[in-house]
């Protein structure tokens, strides 16, 4: 970790111990101590990325929505952290440059394969864009379930009804053990990318859009 990213990873514990109940963390020994990964999670609170911020023990790098890098003081916040913006709806050539040189520097990427906040704490439909970076850095998926943060920092003083928030990390995939072979190439893709939010979603509870893997099939 560099020196701010440390001091935010501190700082990020500081602030869950003041504003939720407890934090469980589940699954921590899947985040290999070293190499590339890819960190796929769910997306139901702007804070998300203090979550994982605080509560996994690697530098993540995260795309960050374009729109955050306006010059003011959370621009700067989250460049020292290692942030790299990243532009929604299109393909950002840019972007995923950055984050293939950060994979072959053995750096971990950490990426919201719905593309946005989910209003509704279910889970969105996955945009291709993870299936490609997996694809040309050869990098593991790690899945990522985060729920309670969606009541965290509502405003609220946070000595009351403060939320418990769960934080649970799946095995890493590989594209060649989530792919199927008998299915056309052009479908690959997009099957691949409901693939990677099964495996979060395997994770999560009902309430959140969760369900089984095995229960999932490609149409």
């Amino acid at each position: 970790m560099s020196r701010f990213y440390r001091f935010y990873h501190y700082l990020a514990k500081v602030l869950f111990f003041i504003f939720t109940r407890r934090v469980i963390v589940r699954g921590s020994q899947h985040i290999p101590k070293h190499g590339a990964a890819i960190l796929v999670s769910n997306h139901i609170s702007y804070s998300d990325p203090a979550t994982i911020i605080g509560y996994v023990k690697r530098h993540v790098y995260f795309m960050t929505k374009a729109e955050m890098f306006d010059g003011g003081f959370m621009d700067w916040v989250i460049t020292r952290a290692g942030a790299f913006p990243v532009r929604r709806g299109e393909a950002d050539r840019t972007a995923f440059r950055r984050a293939l040189q950060l994979l072959s520097q053995g750096q971990c990427i950490g990426l919201y394969p719905e593309g946005t906040r989910s209003t509704t704490r279910t889970l969105q439909q996955a945009r291709a864009g993870v299936v490609l970076l997996a694809k040309q850095s050869g990098a593991p998926i790690i899945p990522i379930a985060i729920t309670g943060m969606e009541r965290v920092f509502l405003g609220k003083f946070p000595w009351f009804g403060r939320p418990t928030v769960t934080i649970t990390i799946g095995e890493p995939q590989t594209l060649e053990q989530l792919a199927q072979s008998n299915l056309p190439i052009a479908h690959q893709r997009d099957y691949l990318a409901e693939q990677i939010m099964a495996q979060v979603a395997a994770l999560l509870p009902q309430a959140y859009g969760g369900t089984n893997v095995s229960q999932l099939s490609y149409e």
